[in-house]
């Protein structure tokens, strides 16, 4: 059986998107950290309050603030909540019919979750901080400042 010419081109066509997808992969996986794949930087998740804070810390300091903040009891059943809590604004969306006050009543109790978290991990970032020198301190807030100034740009 002969193939035309049009199905030799699709298939070439489909083999070089392949190649390129392929290629992307690899090169990202080559180009990104170890940590980048683990997911374990400090680039998700998290308040963005305390994630700014611990992306101007040196990396000692960041990997202690990581480990207080995963072996803390009360965040790790936060997370559940936070969990559950997302899960919530999920149903209010999908209900049939829709009840825009659970939905507003999903979302006061995401936010009330969330402020609890924050002010935990708050805590625990600041104990890290509170053992640095001030000339540490110091850095941290220009390094705090230099990231302020870089999102305000265009």
């Amino acid at each position: 059986m002969k193939m035309s010419r049009g199905v030799k081109i699709g298939l070439g066509l489909s083999l070089a998107l392949n190649a390129v997808v392929i290629a992307a992969i690899v090169g990202a996986l080559i180009v990104s950290s170890p940590k980048d794949r683990r997911g374990g930087g400090f680039g998700r998740g998290g308040p963005p309050e305390i994630q700014a804070f611990a992306r101007a810390l040196d990396e000692p300091r960041r990997d202690a603030l990581r480990t207080r903040l995963r072996n803390d009891p009360i965040l790790r059943e936060g997370r559940t909540r936070l969990r559950l809590s997302r899960e919530a604004v999920v149903t209010a969306l999908e209900a049939d019919p829709f009840d825009p006050e659970e939905l507003s009543a999903a979302f006061a109790r995401l936010r009330e979750t969330q402020a609890d978290l924050t002010a935990r991990g708050s805590v625990a970032l600041a104990t890290i901080i509170g053992d640095l020198t001030p000339a540490e301190r110091a850095a941290l807030a220009d390094a705090l400042r230099d990231a302020i100034g870089r999102r305000g740009r265009p």
